[in-house]
């Protein structure tokens, strides 16, 4: 299956959501000790991360970290086409439109 980084991004807003929310509630809580606040009952919640968790994770770093766009493979096509040399197997779109078109479906399935 083929997920665009959209897709995956997208799939991610979630838990950047639940990170920012847990991450604000650390910051409150230091505020509260620092200024002498009387802090709330001790809380005793732990948390898990499952691998699937840090799977995720770890997509979302990788792709943090890539550029929006392979400049020196988008150079590489430009003089290609230019030169006249470009050349794409009909096959080879007509594949991709179509696993395209599958995991589009599948990810607006998923939404509903």
């Amino acid at each position: 299956m083929m997920i665009s980084s959209k897709q995956l991004m997208a799939a991610l807003q979630g838990s950047e959501t639940r990170t920012a929310a847990l991450n604000r509630s650390e910051e409150i809580q230091a505020a509260r000790e620092s200024s002498g606040q009387p802090a709330k009952a001790a809380r005793t919640d732990d948390l898990t991360l499952s691998s699937r968790a840090k799977e995720v994770m770890q997509a979302r770093q990788a792709l943090s970290n890539m550029p929006p766009v392979r400049q020196d493979r988008v150079d590489e096509i430009k003089a290609e086409i230019e030169d006249g040399t470009y050349d794409v197997a009909a096959e080879d779109v007509a594949e991709k439109i179509i696993s395209r078109a599958a995991v589009n479906r599948l990810f607006n399935e998923g939404a509903e």
